[in-house]
């Protein structure tokens, strides 16, 4: 299979040894870019759009990861590779200006039937010296985190690979003539002392089993979506929730089972437009600790930096609607108190947070999106794992995430609305959907739900209606006192008893969004977020 660009610059081939018909070869390469492109300073951000090509290897419709053919493959939405430059920079520097971001997401039937799949690559292109060669050349170097359930009883396969563009003998790692028609990516790290060459792992979380496999990945020039181009990169802070199921993982060789339970709580986003950066921070706990055994007290997330050079080859913020990033030493994660180290490698913090447009869930899973009314909210994915080490009187641990969801908004609607509308009388009226995961009788997996709600700001009391959320339907009626644009809703009703935790948001609490946590049964929980819009 070959393939060479419209404008001869760059090329590949995957190639079959006669003799040895079982193995696989992959050659590419090309011109190297015109060195103005490097040296150029687009006055507006610029981007760049490629498509990743299967590895021959591997043989799967999802970029890097070696995940079997079938309907959860064949499903898949796997968006472009971007790659976003900020204004009034060059394309390379020493700071990782230039930022990429890739994403691929499956779920295929439901509930116990269901299997999925989240893969999220993002880097950022840095100066380096390769190949001994001078001046310094640009490469892409980054982070790939994936998370695989095949079977909804089993545990989720976890995927972490560094990646790299790998040069060639003359420093060149991207080709083209004034801008870059195409590259390679395949495992390996940078930059100090050039290039490393690494494996991809992956790890069966239920025992830590680790299998290694590598990957060889072309990327060609494609069209720079619209969404992409048209959209606004803006300085600001993003207040939230997000809620999931995490899992308690035996230690290796126990004879234990796994200890599943509710994270829930609230999110914190800043991004910075000067540098595209992004952090994040998810800080919550197990609702139901006094019965889950999760053991759990506080769970915070770290993502990310908004500090110029603090990239770590973990983030990837390309406008106000699509941004990722990963662990980062200076945003580290903790787990009862205990800091979880970065240390660039299969152990540790390997964690995501990623927004949904990067890879939108199915119209099976979610038909009309979140809230297809809100104008001041977005949402998106969270998970990974967390190994934790001992610390004090707290054993090591590990706990692992597939795939979860955070939602967040700006801005919050200020406490003056909030004391207007309750002097008022007034009583909003919300229609959306809730989206979260389960934990049912040992199965996990995805479920999404109507949802209808009212808020009387004068009395702090609502109602919520939960519809055709996996096998829940429900109205929790009560008390949900404010704190400012905040409100908490505890109930017990119809077999269901949970929390819901949330806010409202633009102008005259037009929006609202939260988590919930809720139990039906001793094995029932779940958690995951809610938006909805005004009902007409």
């Amino acid at each position: 299979t070959t393939y060479v660009a419209p404008d001869n610059s760059f090329f590949y081939a995957n190639l079959t040894p006669v003799n040895q018909p079982s193995q696989r070869e992959f050659i590419y390469g090309g011109t190297p870019v015109n060195a103005a492109f490097y040296t150029a300073t687009p006055k507006t951000p610029s981007y760049l759009a490629f498509n990743v090509q299967p590895d021959a290897a591997l043989q799967s419709n999802i970029p890097f990861i070696r995940l079997p053919a079938g309907a959860l493959a064949a499903s898949a939405y796997t968006s472009p590779l971007i790659l976003a430059t900020p204004l009034n920079a060059t394309f390379s520097n020493g700071a990782g200006g230039t930022k990429a971001l890739q994403a691929s997401l499956a779920v295929v039937g439901s509930g116990a039937g269901q299997s999925s799949v989240i893969v999220v690559m993002v880097g950022n292109v840095f100066d380096a010296s390769l190949n001994g060669t001078s001046p310094t050349q640009p490469i892409l170097n980054g982070i790939v985190h994936g998370s695989y359930l095949a079977n909804a009883a089993g545990q989720p396969t976890r995927i972490y690979s560094p990646y790299v563009t790998p040069a060639d003998t003359n420093g060149n790692a991207f080709y083209g003539n004034s801008t870059i028609s195409g590259f390679a990516l395949t495992n390996g790290n940078c930059c100090a002392s050039g290039q490393i060459p690494s494996q991809a792992f992956e790890t069966n979380t239920a025992n830590q089993a680790v299998t290694n496999y590598q990957f060889a990945q072309p990327a060609t020039a494609t069209t720079v979506p619209a969404s992409i181009s048209g959209a606004s990169q803006t300085t600001r802070q993003l207040t939230g929730y997000f809620g999931g199921i995490m899992t308690k993982e035996p230690n290796p060789g126990s004879a234990a089972n796994p200890i599943p339970y509710a994270l829930a709580g609230t999110a914190t986003i800043n991004t910075n437009a000067t540098n595209l950066q992004v952090q994040a921070k998810l800080a919550g706990s197990d609702p139901f600790a006094s019965t889950s055994n999760s053991g759990i007290s506080s769970v915070n997330l770290g993502y990310g930096s908004v500090s110029t050079g603090a990239t770590n080859a973990r983030i990837a913020f390309v406008n106000d609607n699509l941004y990722a990033a990963f662990e980062n030493p200076s945003n580290p994660s903790t787990v009862n108190g205990v800091t979880v180290p970065v240390n660039d490698s299969n152990t540790g913090s390997n964690i995501y947070f990623v927004t949904q447009s990067a890879a939108p869930p199915p119209a099976t899973l979610l038909s009309n999106g979140l809230c297809s009314t809100c104008q001041y909210l977005q949402w998106g994915y969270w998970g990974g794992e967390l190994d934790s080490p001992t610390s004090g009187g707290n054993s090591a641990r590990t706990d692992v995430g597939h795939i979860n969801f955070w939602v967040a908004g700006t801005p919050a609607t200020p406490v003056s609305v909030i004391s207007s509308l309750s002097a008022n009388n007034i009583t909003g009226r919300y229609t959306g959907n809730l989206i979260g995961s389960v934990v049912n009788n040992g199965a996990q997996y995805l479920a999404s739900g109507g949802l209808q709600a009212t808020y009387a700001f004068a009395t702090q009391t609502g109602s919520f209606t939960v519809s055709n959320y996996d096998m829940l339907n429900f109205t929790a009626t009560g008390k949900a006192p404010l704190t400012g644009s905040n409100y908490t809703f505890a109930f017990s009703k119809s077999g269901v008893a949970g929390t819901v935790n949330g806010g409202f948001y633009g102008p005259m609490a037009s929006e609202t969004a939260g988590n919930f946590a809720f139990t039906a049964g001793p094995k029932y929980t779940t958690a995951g977020i809610f938006a909805a819009g005004p009902k007409p």
